[in-house]
Protein backbone atom coordinates (compact mmCIF):
# COMPACT_ATOMS: atom_id res chain seq x y z
CA UNK A 1 0.00 0.00 0.00
CA UNK A 2 1.51 3.20 -0.93
CA UNK A 3 2.11 6.01 1.64
CA UNK A 4 -1.32 8.50 -0.26
CA UNK A 5 -3.57 5.06 -0.51
CA UNK A 6 -2.80 4.86 3.23
CA UNK A 7 -3.39 8.39 4.02
CA UNK A 8 -6.75 8.40 2.07
CA UNK A 9 -7.87 5.21 3.82
CA UNK A 10 -6.93 6.77 7.53
CA UNK A 11 -8.57 10.15 6.22
CA UNK A 12 -12.05 8.38 5.24
CA UNK A 13 -11.95 6.08 8.61
CA UNK A 14 -12.02 9.48 10.15
CA UNK A 15 -14.45 10.91 8.58
CA UNK A 16 -16.91 8.14 9.15
CA UNK A 17 -16.11 7.89 12.59
CA UNK A 18 -16.82 11.55 12.83
CA UNK A 19 -20.34 10.95 11.22
CA UNK A 20 -21.05 8.14 13.26
CA UNK A 21 -20.25 10.11 16.50
CA UNK A 22 -22.58 12.30 15.56
CA UNK A 23 -25.24 9.97 14.57
CA UNK A 24 -25.23 7.90 17.96
CA UNK A 25 -25.53 11.38 19.63
CA UNK A 26 -29.07 12.07 17.74
CA UNK A 27 -31.03 10.87 20.10
CA UNK A 28 -29.21 11.87 23.02
CA UNK A 29 -29.32 15.33 22.09
CA UNK A 30 -31.20 17.92 24.54
CA UNK A 31 -33.83 19.39 21.69
CA UNK A 32 -34.41 22.55 23.73
CA UNK A 33 -31.00 23.74 23.46
CA UNK A 34 -31.68 23.90 19.62
CA UNK A 35 -33.63 27.22 20.30
CA UNK A 36 -30.26 28.70 20.85
CA UNK A 37 -29.64 28.09 17.36
CA UNK A 38 -30.42 30.93 14.25
CA UNK A 39 -31.47 29.26 10.91
CA UNK A 40 -34.25 28.92 7.71
CA UNK A 41 -34.71 27.78 4.44
CA UNK A 42 -35.35 30.06 1.43
CA UNK A 43 -36.47 28.69 -2.21
CA UNK A 44 -33.62 29.82 -5.43
CA UNK A 45 -31.15 32.91 -4.49
CA UNK A 46 -30.32 33.95 -8.45
CA UNK A 47 -26.71 35.05 -8.86
CA UNK A 48 -25.61 32.12 -6.22
CA UNK A 49 -24.00 29.15 -7.53
CA UNK A 50 -24.83 26.11 -6.04
CA UNK A 51 -22.53 25.67 -3.05
CA UNK A 52 -22.01 24.31 0.55
CA UNK A 53 -19.61 25.81 3.00
CA UNK A 54 -18.73 25.51 6.72
CA UNK A 55 -17.74 29.21 8.18
CA UNK A 56 -17.40 30.28 11.69
CA UNK A 57 -21.06 31.27 13.23
CA UNK A 58 -21.58 36.03 12.43
CA UNK A 59 -23.20 35.69 15.38
CA UNK A 60 -21.68 33.82 17.94
CA UNK A 61 -18.31 31.73 18.34
CA UNK A 62 -19.55 29.06 17.20
CA UNK A 63 -20.07 27.60 13.34
CA UNK A 64 -22.44 28.52 10.19
CA UNK A 65 -23.46 25.78 7.86
CA UNK A 66 -24.60 27.97 4.58
CA UNK A 67 -26.00 26.10 1.34
CA UNK A 68 -26.99 28.02 -1.93
CA UNK A 69 -29.18 26.18 -4.34
CA UNK A 70 -29.27 23.03 -3.85
CA UNK A 71 -31.78 20.36 -4.42
CA UNK A 72 -34.23 18.82 -1.29
CA UNK A 73 -32.42 15.86 -2.03
CA UNK A 74 -29.02 17.46 -2.29
CA UNK A 75 -29.78 18.79 1.31
CA UNK A 76 -30.58 15.65 3.20
CA UNK A 77 -27.05 14.18 1.77
CA UNK A 78 -25.40 17.16 3.39
CA UNK A 79 -26.84 16.66 7.05
CA UNK A 80 -26.73 13.22 6.69
CA UNK A 81 -23.31 12.90 5.54
CA UNK A 82 -21.90 15.45 8.03
CA UNK A 83 -20.72 17.80 5.10
CA UNK A 84 -18.83 14.88 2.96
CA UNK A 85 -19.88 14.78 -0.18
CA UNK A 86 -22.02 12.10 -1.93
CA UNK A 87 -22.16 11.64 -5.78
CA UNK A 88 -24.81 11.58 -8.03
CA UNK A 89 -24.78 8.54 -7.95
CA UNK A 90 -25.10 8.12 -4.32
CA UNK A 91 -28.09 10.09 -4.00
CA UNK A 92 -31.28 8.11 -4.29
CA UNK A 93 -34.76 9.51 -4.89
CA UNK A 94 -37.38 7.19 -4.22
CA UNK A 95 -40.67 8.92 -4.22
CA UNK A 96 -43.97 8.87 -6.22
CA UNK A 97 -43.60 12.53 -7.90
CA UNK A 98 -39.83 13.04 -8.31
CA UNK A 99 -40.61 16.50 -10.16
CA UNK A 100 -41.38 17.75 -6.88
CA UNK A 101 -38.27 17.54 -5.98
CA UNK A 102 -36.54 19.88 -8.94
CA UNK A 103 -36.82 23.21 -6.91
CA UNK A 104 -33.58 24.52 -5.09
CA UNK A 105 -33.39 25.82 -2.02
CA UNK A 106 -31.01 27.62 0.27
CA UNK A 107 -30.44 27.02 3.70
CA UNK A 108 -28.70 28.59 6.92
CA UNK A 109 -27.72 27.30 10.59
CA UNK A 110 -25.58 29.18 12.93
CA UNK A 111 -25.06 27.42 15.98
CA UNK A 112 -23.09 28.58 19.45
CA UNK A 113 -19.65 26.53 20.40
CA UNK A 114 -21.65 23.63 22.50
CA UNK A 115 -24.08 22.70 19.47
CA UNK A 116 -21.34 22.27 16.92
CA UNK A 117 -20.19 19.04 17.43
CA UNK A 118 -24.68 17.93 16.37
CA UNK A 119 -25.05 20.93 13.55
CA UNK A 120 -25.83 18.49 10.65
CA UNK A 121 -28.29 16.27 13.28
CA UNK A 122 -29.79 19.65 13.82
CA UNK A 123 -29.78 20.56 9.96
CA UNK A 124 -31.42 16.57 9.62
CA UNK A 125 -33.99 17.45 12.09
CA UNK A 126 -35.05 21.23 10.60
CA UNK A 127 -35.43 19.26 7.14
CA UNK A 128 -37.46 16.52 8.49
CA UNK A 129 -39.75 19.31 10.50
CA UNK A 130 -39.87 21.97 7.12
CA UNK A 131 -40.40 18.97 4.75
CA UNK A 132 -42.41 15.77 6.74
CA UNK A 133 -43.96 14.53 3.92
CA UNK A 134 -39.98 13.18 3.32
CA UNK A 135 -37.74 10.74 5.27
CA UNK A 136 -33.99 10.07 4.58
CA UNK A 137 -31.05 7.32 4.97
CA UNK A 138 -28.15 6.03 4.78
CA UNK A 139 -27.96 3.01 3.18
CA UNK A 140 -25.42 0.29 1.94
CA UNK A 141 -25.92 0.07 -1.78
CA UNK A 142 -24.01 -1.70 -4.70
CA UNK A 143 -23.11 0.88 -7.03
CA UNK A 144 -20.82 -0.54 -10.38
CA UNK A 145 -19.67 -3.14 -8.43
CA UNK A 146 -19.12 -1.78 -5.37
CA UNK A 147 -20.57 -1.22 -1.99
CA UNK A 148 -20.94 2.11 -0.91
CA UNK A 149 -23.20 4.26 1.56
CA UNK A 150 -25.88 6.39 -0.35
CA UNK A 151 -28.40 8.89 0.81
CA UNK A 152 -31.74 7.11 -0.04
CA UNK A 153 -34.47 9.59 0.29
CA UNK A 154 -37.99 8.49 -0.09
CA UNK A 155 -42.15 9.45 0.32
CA UNK A 156 -43.15 9.35 4.49
CA UNK A 157 -45.78 6.70 4.50
CA UNK A 158 -49.28 8.18 6.26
Amino acid sequence: MTRISFFVLMLMLALCGQYEAAAQRKNSCDVSAYDRCKWGFSKFKSGFESSFHITPSRFNKGRRIIVYNKSLAELYAIALGAGNQFSCEQIIVNVRKPQMLQAKYCYELNTPPDLTDVMFVIMQQHLEGQYPEYTAALEERTIGGVTMSCVVLRDKES
